[in-house]
Parts: C-alpha cells; structure tokens; sequence
C-alpha cells in the first residue's frame, strides 16, 4: 500500500536518511556517557591502595577498663579500714627526729594530734644527681603538732596608718583576713603578698569569719559586710536599721527618748559554722545579750534572757559557744534555743576559742578554764599565771605607767595541738601551757609590743597582732620520731617523708541529710559493742573484719546505728535477737532481685564461743516473705555457704530493701568477706559481661587496678579476694571504691589474649614495686608465687603475653615540677629493672612515662609516653579533623635525646564530651592519630555506667584487633574528598580497610585496584551498631556508608 501510494523509495535517499539520523544519535549518545561519568564521579569516592606508607607497624586500638561489674549486691563487704596519706617536706632533724614545717595543705590540720601515730614511713632524699632515693622505712613512734616556730613581722603596705588595732582574723584557702579599727582590711595572700582595703565605715571592725567560701564581717555598729575574694566588699545589712536595736534607757519616763549613737547596741564578735544539713550559720555577738544569727537571706535577732554583755563567741561541728560578763557561757545549736553552760567558775569572760570539740575561755582576772568535749569544763587557772603578770610588771621601766597586775585580763586565746594553749592579756603578754594548763610560761622575747589579737590559722601559722597596726606570724611545725634510728646520717632539708595510716572509722565524719543512707553503711543495734578492727581476719577477708560481743544483748531492738556515720534507723517493728546487722541494697542491685529469683551466699566467720552461735540471713523490705537462712558459728575461721530465694514480685518500687543478719547466742562473734550474688553469676570472670570479640582486643589498660593511689592502702591488690569495695574519704566525702585482685584480671587478659596495661601511681613505695614484680613474675617457690597460685593464676606472667605495658603517672598530683616527675619515672623504671625477676620479662615489658609536662618536654628512661585525648563535637569534614589532630600533636611532650618520635606516644584514654558525637567522628580521629607519632589508642569503657564510649567499643574492638601488628598504607583518590576518608593496613597479604562517612547525608565509595571477592565486610551506623556482616562476593562494589557511619573491610589480597 505503502509503495502504491508514495513510489518506491530510493538507495542514494535512505542513504541520506541514515546518515542523517547517526548524526543526531551520536551526539546524544557521547552527551549521555560524558555526563553519566561526571554523575558518578561527583557521588562516589573512589580510592587506589598503593604502597606502604611506613614499615612502623601500629600496636592497634583497645581499651580502657574504667570500673567492672562486680555483681555482689552488698557494698563495703569485707570491713575494710579506710586509708589515710600524707607527705611532707622535711625542713630539718637529726639521725632520730624530723622536724616539718606545718604544710599548707588544709587537710593536714584535719586529723587528731595523735592520728598518725602507728603510720607505716617512708623518707626518700635525693642522690647527688637529684634523684630520689630511699632514705629510711620505719613506724611513726611518735607525733608532736603546733610546735611554734620564732615570730617574724609581716611586710605591711606602706599606707598602712598607724595606731591600727586589728582584733579580728579568718583565713580561707591561704587567704587571710585581719579586720581592724576605723573600717581597715588587712588581706595578706598566701603569707607573700599583703592588700590594704578600707570599708565605708569609721566603726571598728570587730567580726570576720568564713561564710560559704566567702568572707562575712561585721563593724562594730553591726553592719554587715561580705566578700568572696577579699579585695571586694559590699555591704549586707544593717543590724540597728533592719531590727531597731537600742540599749534599754536609764532615764525615767517622762525623759525624752532619742535615738543616739550612744544608744545603739555594739557588737562584739562573729562567727560561723556548718550544721548537719550542709547549711551554714552565722551569730554576731554584742552588748545586753543581743545577738543576730542566720544566713544571708533568712536572719533573725535574739536575746539571752540575762542581758548580760556577750564578748565573745567561737563554733564547731556541734553549733555555737558564747560567753560574756558575769559568768555568762551559753551553748546554742542555731541559735534559738540556749543551754547555759556549767563552768566551775565565776568571771567576767572575755574570750572563747574551739578546735574540735575542745573549749577554751579567758576571763578579766586571769581566770581560764578548758573543756575536752564542749559540756564538762574544768578550772586551769595557775598561780604560775600570776607569777607570769607579776615578773612582767617587774622588768618594765619603772618610770613607764605600768601598774603592777595579779591578774590579768585575757583578750583573745588559742588552741594549739598537741596539749598546747596560748592566752594573750590586754598588755599584749602571751601565756603558753604544753599540758594542758598545768604549766604556764611566757612566749614574750621581746618587750615593748603591745598585742590584741593570738589566732592559729588552719595553714599552720600563728598570728598575733598589735595596737601599732603591725602583724606578726610564727610557723607552726611538727617533730616526728620513727621507731628507730638512722644508721648513718640524719634527716636534712630536701627530705620526703611520706605517712599511711589505717583507720576503722572515718576521721571526718561525713554529712549527710537526715534520712539520708550512706551507701555501703552497716548498721548495728548496739554500736557499743561492735567495731572493726585489724586483730582478726579471714583468710579472703583483706586487712580487717567486723567484731561483735554479744554478752549483753538489748531486747528488744526497735533501733539501729550506722557504724560509719553514726545515722539512726527507726524500724517498724521491734526484733527480739540478740544482735542485728543490715546493709541497704541499693540501685542498681534492686534490679538484680527483681529480675533473679535465686542467689547464692557466702561468709567468712569466726567464735570463740564455747556454744554455736545462731545466724540467721534474710532479705528485708519485700512484700512477701522471704526464705531466711541459717547457720551455726563455731570455732575458727570457716566459709559459710548457702542459697536463697526471692519470690517472685516481690520487690516493690521506691522501697527500702535490706540484707538482714541476726545473731541468737552469746560471746564474740568475727564476719567477714560477704557476697550475695546470682546464682549463675557467682564463679563468672571479670569481663563475663563481654561476648568474646568484644574482650578480644590486643591492648586493656586496667585503671581500675591501681597501685600506688593515693585512696588505695599500700598492696590492696594484693588481696586474695577475688574483688572487694571500701570507702575512701574525700574533702569529708565518704565514696564507695572497688578493688578487684590482680590475678583476677590477668587471667582474664590470659583467656582473651589481651596485653595488659598497668599503673603505678605516685604513692607508690620501693617494697610495693619489689613486691609487685616478685607476685607477677616470681618462681612459684617464692613467697608471693605461692600467692600467686593461690589466687587461682595459671602460672607466672613472664611468657604469657607478648607485650606487658607498665605506666608511671602522677594521678594523685603529689609533684610539682617536671624535674620530680622524670625523677620518680626513672625511679620506679630503676627500682624494677633491679629485681631477680626482671631478667624474665625484660623484653616484653614497656615501660611507659605518664607524666604531664609543663614544658612539654621528657627526658625520662621510658619507652613511650602516654597522653590522654577528649573529644569535644563531632566533626563535618576532613579539614575539622586534621584541625584535632594537629591540636592533638601539638600537645605530645618531645623528646630531645630521641632521634626521631615516630610511634613515641600512646593514647591512654579516649574521652567523648559530647552525647552527639558519631563512630565516623571517634574512628576518623583515632586512626588518623596512629601511624606517625601514635602507636596505639584507648578508648574509656566502663562496664557499670552508660557513658558515650560504650555505644562505639564493638567497632573500636574488630577495626583494633584487625590492624594489630599491622603498618599503614596508603589510600589515594583523584578527587580531593572532603567528608569520606578512608585508612589501609596491610601485613604479608593481610589487608584492612577502615571508611568513614563524615558528612551528614549517605555517601558512596569504591575501591578500584584491589580485588576484594571473598573480604569480610562490616556496616556500622552513625550509633555504633552493626547492620551488616557478610562475605563480598564481587571484587568490586560500590559501598554505601550512612551518614556518621563506618564501613570496615577485611581479607587477604591474591
């Protein structure tokens, strides 16, 4: 039809049609391909592995174990004693004796005057080199505080006037404040520089104490200033216009009465304290008995009923003392209700003064009296004090106007340690007793200086001040005897002593609320007749166990007692035992019983009894009744064991459940090392809470096996238990810490092929560093290889890993300067090398320096230094990352004696600030860091606490243990990327390959010149989590990476 109608079509005229039509197609078809390949190219990344970028192999990426689950539902369960350090700069002695000026450390003035006594010593001197060498190792015999120093005058400023009476003083963190008349301030900073300050006032200021870490003071009009940093003071309020005090009038009725300044209530004195709650009070003290107490925001004024003048007032941990004329002496808890206090003795009292719980009052006519516990006072006044007044009187110039005085009028006193007191009269003569007032001498050596004003400061310094504006101080020192001798020589300036103390009981008793409960806390029903102590203990029980008598028991028991904080629990029902313990079972523990219905037990105890003692284990606080177990104790020490059952439900929330033991029986009963935990928990390691290919990585540091801390007794993990908590009291503070036995860990490290990291810490002794390579490296017939075996170690540690790494650090800031850091580096890597047992591991032990410079430079024998890194925000692109790893380089300490620092440094621990970090921002840095100046990085987990870190350790643990041992490569692109990079590392024909997706949106990515059929591939997302694990079965794809995310390939190359 076609042909019918239009003819049959010519060749030469579908040749042209042809042509024609090529001529467009063609065109189109290059178009598509070019811009296809320009597409793809602008989507993917593509990546060439070439060659090896440096033959330093990289030692890979691991952890840092922060603390573990030690799954024992108790805290606090073996009674172990509390640990007391403290070290101090000699300043001279001889070959029996040192002699210490008074620290600045404020805590050294927290402890008794006989705390230390019974203190394991250690004194280190210096070689001729500068290095730290023990001196001598002993017991502290004996211990003698406040030894006062010569007095020496204070540089004043020169615009100081004269004829300035200071008559008030406080001191807060080295910073100390004398008031004075006219409205001066005298602020002296830390006994080196000294500050002038004038109030807007020409009343004498009377009052200065510490308020809230700032200072609060009041003039004597009662105005009230504060400041927070001693150079600025704004004013509070006033006394007479916030409450319209005046003095009662002594005009009749009909006389006109006006406001006068004679008319208006002075004031006297100030001071403050910190009561149970935490909360801090303030009371001023003035004329008819008036006084102002409260806080800064809620402040009230009261009257003593006698309205007698209140001259002087002081405080304690137990509340207010104030005294006046005609024998006023008051004691006050907040400054509403009064207990009037029983002094033997009338006087018109003029001063008080307090430390701890003791008491001292002055009065006009030489009377003194003291009291050792603030309520039972007794009268030291002395004869010898008046012999004192009367030869005073005697050697002045008889032309002067000095009148002959029995009696002196005391103005200020002091508390010293060590039995010591110090009066001052209003002549300016100072009285000093060493027992207690028994005896009296005079501290005057000179003549002619009149002062107002003794004070001991908390630093360790004496203060006295004068009517001629000047100020005066003496160093407060310590003698120290050891249990023996030196040898040879004698204890000099430069001298380190360092002390450790043990204690049952916390030496500060800490503050807690009302019903708060201390974790950990054991309560008893009669305090009195239990007590831990070090004379008895198991043979897995640490250092010490709890003791009971129950020759008299109380029935029946409707109250308990913390043994710690001295808190009491009501109970609800009265118990007919003889005796009970409980113990709080705290989160995250009450999970536990919710979600576990069987549990295992386990004591130590031990009786003396001639008949069994009766024990009885429960679980208190549940709302069905629980199975209570039983035991009969008898003889000596023996392990105890048992099941229990909690009912299921049976745990409510927001109550209190208790572990509950009662006693039947009489005579004296040891417990000690108690341990409840799941029944199929009880015999698990210390990473059960692992799977396999997370505890398989090749480095762990162990921060939670410490030697040579400062909260850790010398040797804690030395202990034959398996892990055990205790406290250890911080500013106050009692915190619940763990301690796991170092076999415990190693053998674990051992079963996953994991090389240990381990620290040595600045308190560290020579005997302990002796001790700890004897227990890990020792032959089995050794005393600490038998200990070893028995802690349940396969063996000694010498051939069990390839690397043992050994850092020596400063956690506990005992250093101050680089020099002493280098020095105890060399020390510790001195006193190791120079045991029988380092010939056995010396090539496979790595030292580590841990220190921090502040020049930035080491000089020290190790062979690595160890930094930390913390990760702040997350990063968008590769010029942000090479930004944080420049900063990080920057921070690494140089090493002039190295030749080169390639793989000098390794990462100790990885910390992430930010929830909103990705595992693209965590692994793009880590890596980065390894290879040129890094070996190797940690990163912190913590298998008790949901920190950040724990969401990326399954990808840290495969990408760490895949590049272990291996050297990087390098991975080059045609096209500069800016948000994928990616990392190579290769051994023989092993190859891994790490990609991180920096960006915010989904990114792909190839690898061109490597063929990659039969590598393992792995996805993870931006969170951490695996998506993805299969074998490739091409030898090229194109990966798809998710925003934050990380892609990791591994396999051998054909």
């Amino acid at each position: 039809m076609f042909i019918k109608r239009f003819g049959r079509i010519k060749k030469r005229t579908f040749a042209v049609l042809a042509i024609c039509l090529l001529a467009v197609i063609l065109p189109v078809f290059f178009l598509f391909i070019t811009t296809t390949k320009q597409v793809k190219s602008s989507n993917i990344a593509h990546f060439s592995l070439n060659e090896r970028a440096s033959r330093q192999s990289v030692q890979g990426l691991g952890y840092n174990l922060i603390s573990y689950h030690d799954e024992n539902l108790l805290k606090n369960n073996s009674f172990e004693p509390l640990v007391y350090k403290q070290n101090f700069n000699v300043d001279s002695g001889d070959e029996e004796t040192l002699k210490i000026v008074m620290p600045d450390d404020l805590e050294a003035g927290s402890y008794e005057d006989d705390f230390f006594i019974g203190a394991k010593a250690e004194v280190l001197t210096n070689d001729p080199e500068g290095n730290p060498v023990l001196k001598k190792t002993g017991i502290v015999e004996e211990i003698l505080s406040d030894q006062i120093d010569d007095f020496q005058s204070l540089q004043l400023p020169p615009d100081l006037p004269q004829e300035i009476r200071w008559s008030t003083v406080a001191e807060l963190e080295q910073k100390v404040v004398l008031g004075g008349s006219k409205g001066y301030i005298l602020y002296i900073d830390a006994f080196t520089e000294t500050h002038l300050l004038k109030l807007p006032t020409t009343n004498d200021i009377v009052g200065i104490c510490v308020f809230d870490n700032n200072f609060l003071a009041v003039d004597q009009k009662g105005v009230f200033y504060k400041s927070t940093d001693a150079l600025n003071w704004q004013r509070v309020f006033s006394a007479d216009q916030k409450f319209l005090l005046n003095k009662a009038s002594e005009q009749d009725s009909g006389a006109q009465n006006e406001s006068s300044e004679q008319d208006t209530i002075n004031w006297h004195d100030l001071s403050s304290y910190v009561d149970e709650q935490g909360k801090t009070i303030f009371m001023a003290v003035g004329e008819e008995g008036y006084l102002i107490y409260g806080d800064l925001e809620n402040y009230y004024v009261g009257r003593i009923n006698t309205k007698q003048n209140i001259n002087s007032v002081t405080a304690n941990a137990n509340g207010f003392y104030l005294v006046g004329d005609n024998s006023s002496a008051f004691y006050s808890a907040n400054g509403e209700v009064f207990q009037i206090l029983d002094i033997p003795l009338q006087a018109n009292w003029q001063t008080i003064a307090s430390r701890g719980n003791q008491i001292l009052l002055g009065g006009d006519q030489g009377e003194v009296v003291f009291s050792n516990d603030g309520s039972q006072f007794e009268n030291i006044s002395s004869d010898s004090i008046t012999g004192i007044s009367l030869q005073f009187s005697e050697q002045n110039d008889q032309s002067s106007l000095e009148q002959i005085v029995f009696n002196p009028s005391f103005v200020s006193c002091s508390i010293l340690g060590n039995e010591q007191f110090v009066m001052l009269d209003s002549r300016g003569l100072l009285y000093f007793s060493q027992d207690l007032g028994k005896n009296w001498s005079s501290l005057n050596e000179r003549q002619g200086n009149r002062y107002n004003l003794i004070q001991r400061l908390s630093s360790g310094r004496l203060v006295r001040a004068g009517f001629d504006s000047g100020v005066e101080y003496a160093a407060m020192g310590l003698t120290i005897k050891l249990d023996s001798k030196l040898e040879q020589g004698k204890y000099e300036d430069g001298d380190l002593l360092r002390l450790e103390q043990l204690a049952t009981k916390p030496n500060i008793k800490p503050l807690l609320e009302k019903d708060e409960i201390l974790p950990g806390e054991w309560f008893v029903s009669d305090p009195q007749v239990a007590d831990v102590q070090f004379r008895e203990n198991s043979p897995e029980g640490g250092k010490s166990s709890l003791r009971i008598d129950l020759t008299e028991s109380i029935n029946p028991i409707d109250q308990l007692f913390g043994i710690y904080s001295d808190q009491e629990l009501d109970l609800e029902t009265s118990l007919t035992a003889d005796y009970i313990l409980q113990q709080n079972i705290s989160e995250p523990e009450i999970d536990k019983l919710k979600n576990n219905a069987i549990f295992d037990f386990e004591f130590w105890a031990k009786s003396n009894s001639p008949d069994p003692i009766e024990l009885s284990l429960s679980i208190k606080g549940l709302n069905l009744e629980s199975e209570q177990f039983s035991k009969e104790i008898h003889g000596d020490w023996k392990k105890y064991q048992g099941v229990f059952v909690v009912p299921k439900n049976s745990v409510q929330d927001d109550s209190l459940v208790w572990l509950q033991i009662e006693f039947h029986g009489s005579g004296t009963i040891f417990l000690d090392n108690i341990r409840i935990k799941v029944a199929d928990h009880f015999e698990q390691d210390l990473f059960a809470d692992l799977a396999d290919d997370l505890a398989n990585v090749p480095i762990m540091r162990l921060e939670l096996v410490p030697l040579g801390d400062q909260a850790y007794p010398s040797e804690s993990w030395l202990s034959s238990e398996k892990s055990y908590s205790f406290y250890y009291q911080d500013e106050g503070n009692l915190k619940i810490i763990s301690q796991p036995n170092l076999v415990t860990c190693l053998e674990a490290c051992r079963k996953y092929n994991i090389n240990p990291w381990l620290t040595i810490n600045s308190q560290a002794s020579d005997l302990e560093l002796r001790h700890f390579m004897q227990y890990l490296f020792g032959q089995q017939n050794t005393p600490l290889g038998e200990l070893r075996d028995q802690h349940g170690a396969l063996g000694r540690y010498s051939e069990t890993f390839n690397r043992f790494y050994l850092e020596i650090n400063d956690q506990n800031k005992l250093f101050v300067n680089d020099w002493q850091k280098k020095s105890y580096v060399n020390r510790v890597i001195q006193i190791l090398s120079e045991t029988p047992e380092y010939t056995q591991i010396k090539n496979r032990l790595v030292f580590i320096d841990g220190m921090e410079y502040k020049e930035n430079i080491i000089s020290s024998d190790a062979d690595y230094h160890a930094s930390d890194f913390t990760l702040q925000d997350d990063i968008s692109n590769i010029d942000q990352l090479n930004q944080h790893i420049e900063n990080f380089s920057e921070m690494i300490p140089r090493n002039p004696g190295r030749m080169s620092t390639s793989g000098f440094d390794l990462v100790r621990r990885t910390e992430l600030l930010n929830p909103d970090i990705r595992l693209a921002d965590l692994i793009s840095v880590s890596l980065s860091m390894l290879g040129d100046e890094v070996e190797a990085a940690l990163l912190n987990f913590d298998l008790t606490s949901d920190i950040p870190e724990n969401s990326f350790v399954e990808c840290y643990a495969q990408i760490g243990r895949s590049i272990a041992g291996m050297s990087p490569y390098v991975l080059s692109s045609n096209y500069e990327q800016e948000n994928i990079i990616a990392f190579a590392y290769g051994s023989e024909n092993k190859r891994t390959i790490i990609i991180a997706n920096l960006s915010d949106s989904s990114a792909s990515c190839q690898i061109l010149n490597i063929d990659l059929k039969g590598f393992q591939q792995s996805f993870y997302d931006a969170n951490g989590e695996l998506l993805e694990q299969s074998v490739m079965k091409l030898s090229k794809t194109v990966f798809s990476i998710l925003p934050g995310g990380v892609v990791v390939l591994e396999g051998n190359v054909k």
